[in-house]
């Protein structure tokens, strides 16, 4: 019987393969899930990303951009895939350290979907 890939790698998700977290948006923008790994990058909790206005963390300069992440076109068009660079409030430093949201900076964060 040839065995499973739980079986064989039971502690690897596919969270920990990427080098990223996962983010799904709804239709208005709003956050409806995100992976636990997001704190590592951007140093924002899940809890406090759920069910909040993405563009509420991402540059004001950038909120044009996510306006192309609504769905405008029908689906099933050939350009579906869409990939867009937006700057988001990271509470992280260069050296690990924790800082509050008044002092977060912005770092680049690519979108796909």
């Amino acid at each position: 019987m040839p065995y499973l890939k739980e079986e064989l790698y039971p502690d690897i998700d596919l969270a920990s393969c990427l080098d990223g977290f996962s983010l799904v948006l709804g239709s208005g923008g709003d956050v409806i899930y995100v992976s636990g790994n997001v704190c590592r990058y951007i140093g924002l909790a899940q809890f406090e990303l759920l069910g909040q206005q993405l563009s509420d963390y991402v540059h004001p300069c950038d909120h044009h951009m996510l306006s192309q992440l609504t769905p405008g076109k029908p689906l099933g068009s050939e350009d579906d895939l869409l990939e867009i660079f937006v700057r988001v409030k990271c509470t992280v430093t260069e050296r690990g350290r924790m800082i509050n949201m008044k002092q977060a900076n912005y770092k680049p964060l690519k979108i796909t979907g």
